[in-house]
């Protein structure tokens, strides 16, 4: 209902006309097609028309928020004219106002309604008080309280299990994800009821009950599992989370300090020996930034461990993620070769190929020999003796006497009696 001559109707019809186009604009591009002056005199004279209250009824149901149409002009002026003037101004600001052929795109929120009673008890175990309070504008105090699990946490610290290994990198992800299936395989084996959370994009990847990151929270699906695995560690381009932090903290016109560096953090454990661990990980220069990574990223792994409802069952939980996360104390710290139970010297992922080939192999003929492993799966001799080496020196495979068809006897190993000679 705005009148036709109204300088800010020109400049929304201008905007339409952009979009329409197929135009994207945003910051001081935008304010310069506009007119820096022009914009400024407009949002400075505007007011708001009478008839604009019926833009903001109250409303009571899911069907009157439906019903009801579009008001965007009371916090879109009022950015527009901070936008203008700072352009104006040639200061580097956060750009909100954005034009493409979707249309008109607005970075901003809701503000808490005044009849929220001023003193507000929130249970957040994800809660953090620099966020609630840019969120709800008053001042918060946090009551940490870190009740003793009683499930078990064990955090397998390789970084082959990072986001940029299992998805990125698509000539690489197949073989990768192949890899983790293994151990999740290793991990859930002698489970019945195991259940997995992952990124979205492998998710069919698990044969185990299998729910994504940043799905519902507080889902109680898993709340029966007896072993949970969190796959990966969660976090969103660099530029959603961006967006994001331009939309709560609405009245900064400072830039952000985009700059992304890694700083060791320390894990929540202490080994036999009395050794804390830590590990680099990456995060913003701005700590505003920070707080929306961390709820990204650290509380979403939270949320995702204590769908196994550990605080009160005694349920085991392993984190396949390298960040330290306090909240979530590890009783142990794993490699991947020690989850998989490989030696060192062979190939992690192989190993428990090699153990089923040469279990099957004994069963069969009483033996496994180098010649067997090598055409069985394919490798060169020397590897298939290391094989064997490292059988023998798990303790339960012996070396075994085997009948020569002409030439040297094969090497060869077997399980079970070994005072006995095979012939």
């Amino acid at each position: 209902d705005l009148p036709a001559d109204e300088p800010l109707t020109k400049i929304l019809y201008e905007m339409q006309r952009l979009c329409d186009n197929g135009t994207k604009l945003h910051g001081p591009d935008l304010i310069r097609m506009l007119g820096a002056d022009v914009v400024i005199g407009a949002c400075e004279k505007f007011s708001m028309p009478a008839s604009a209250a019926v833009l903001t009824p109250h409303l009571h149901t899911d069907e009157d928020a439906e019903k009801a149409p579009y008001n965007y002009l009371p916090t879109f002026i009022p950015m527009l004219l901070k936008e203008a003037m700072a352009a104006k101004a040639e200061v580097e600001y956060l750009h909100r106002i954005w034009l493409s052929e979707h249309g008109l795109t607005i970075l901003t929120r809701n503000h808490v309604n005044e009849q929220m009673p001023k003193h507000v008890i929130w249970f957040d175990a994800t809660g953090r008080k620099g966020l609630y309070e840019a969120l709800f504008e008053r001042d918060v105090e946090q009551v940490d309280v870190h009740p003793q699990l009683t499930g078990k946490i064990y955090q397998v610290v390789d970084r082959a299990n990072g986001k940029g290994s299992l998805i990125d990198k698509k000539e690489q992800q197949t073989h990768r994800v192949a890899q983790v299936v293994s151990q999740v395989n290793e991990i859930c084996k002698n489970y019945q009821q195991p259940a997995v959370i992952t990124y979205q994009a492998i998710k069919d990847q698990f044969s185990q009950t299998t729910m994504h990151f940043y799905a519902n929270r507080g889902s109680n699906l898993f709340q029966e599992c007896d072993v949970l695995v969190v796959v990966g560690t969660p976090q969103p381009p660099l530029y959603q989370m961006e967006k994001t932090a331009k939309a709560i903290w609405n009245k900064r016109m400072r830039p952000f300090d985009t700059k992304w560096y890694t700083r060791e953090r320390t894990y929540n454990f202490v080994d036999s020996d009395g050794n804390g661990w830590c590990y680099p990980v990456s995060a913003y220069a701005d700590e505003e930034l920070n707080e929306i990574l961390w709820q990204y990223r650290e509380a979403e792994l939270i949320q995702a461990t204590h769908r196994a409802r550990i605080l009160f069952r005694n349920v085991p939980v392993y984190l396949l993620t390298n960040v330290p996360i306090d909240e979530l104390p590890p009783t142990e710290l794993l490699t991947i070769r020690e989850l998989m139970g490989a030696p060192e010297g062979v190939d992690i992922f192989k190993w428990g190929e090699v153990i089923i080939f040469a279990e099957d192999c004994e069963k069969k003929q009483g033996f496994v020999s180098v010649s067997d492993l090598m055409n069985g799966l394919s490798i060169s001799k020397p590897t298939a003796l290391k094989y064997i080496d490292e059988l023998i020196n798990q303790g339960s495979w012996e070396l075994a006497i085997v009948k020569s068809t002409g030439g040297r006897p094969p090497k060869a190993i077997r399980r079970g009696d070994f005072s006995k000679t095979l012939y």
